[in-house]
């Protein structure tokens, strides 16, 4: 599995849901969208090289983009191995189309929106799909890691590369506000690109991620049956 991200979202910190009730938010509190990344890169983050480090000697490898907003062109960030090409959310949503939306409510209290884009309307979860969410409340990316593994774990979803998916989401997500829009997309070949507010975080390559990820809000046994159905369009 390879995971890259750009250098952005290198660097989190810890916050919760801003809820009248602090620590009390669900955790399928999941998915919502970013507007304005909180946390500028570290002073001492490289400019110019891209970096390649090993993981946990598990065949895993984080590369870091120069500390730059990724451009809207069709060009590769340096020399980075994997690295996708350079593109807004717009673009990779370029032939997806929405086939359901909902919204996340915990005690009256508005979490956040989400809309999920297929391109098979005969076969709606498969690749390339996408999911993004719009944020009503503050979540600290940490948040976001604790709730997706508390998910997995009640869906019963188990696989070998999971607790290093853990690992790495941090370096991935920032930490998200209210107004914030996060997105997931599922490519054809497997691989999966975050977004945070139209500008591309980064890629985890590997095809298991993607769908494992989606879980949480598309399975059968989703804790949110209400937001499932209105996202994959079963109640039309």
């Amino acid at each position: 599995m390879t995971i890259v991200i750009c250098s952005n979202a290198a660097q989190l910190a810890a916050s919760s849901f801003s809820t009248a009730t602090p620590g009390s938010t669900p955790d399928n509190a999941l998915g919502s969208d970013t507007s304005n990344l909180q946390n500028s890169p570290p002073s001492n983050s490289p400019s110019k090289n891209v970096i390649n480090s090993s993981i946990n000697n598990a065949g895993i490898m984080l590369a870091k983009a120069p500390a730059t907003q990724p451009s809207t062109n069709n060009s590769t960030v340096n020399s980075a191995p994997n690295l996708p090409a350079q593109k807004t959310e717009h673009h990779a949503l370029d032939g997806l189309v929405l086939q359901g939306q909902g919204t996340m409510q915990w005690m009256n209290i508005r979490l956040y929106d989400a809309e999920y884009y297929i391109s098979d309307k005969q076969q709606p979860r498969a690749a390339p799909v996408a999911l993004s969410i719009d944020y009503h409340k503050n979540i600290a990316a940490k948040r976001l890691v604790k709730a997706t593994q508390k998910q997995w774990r009640k869906l019963g979803l188990k696989h070998k590369q999971q607790q290093h998916w853990l690992k790495q989401l941090p370096t991935l997500w920032p930490d998200l506000s209210a107004g914030d829009r996060l997105t997931c997309i599922v490519n054809s070949d497997g691989s999966t690109d975050f977004f945070h507010n139209g500008q591309w975080l980064g890629r985890i390559n590997d095809r298991d991620f993607g769908p494992q990820f989606l879980d949480i809000w598309l399975h059968q046994n989703s804790s949110e049956r209400e937001l499932r159905a209105q996202l994959l369009g079963l109640n039309r």
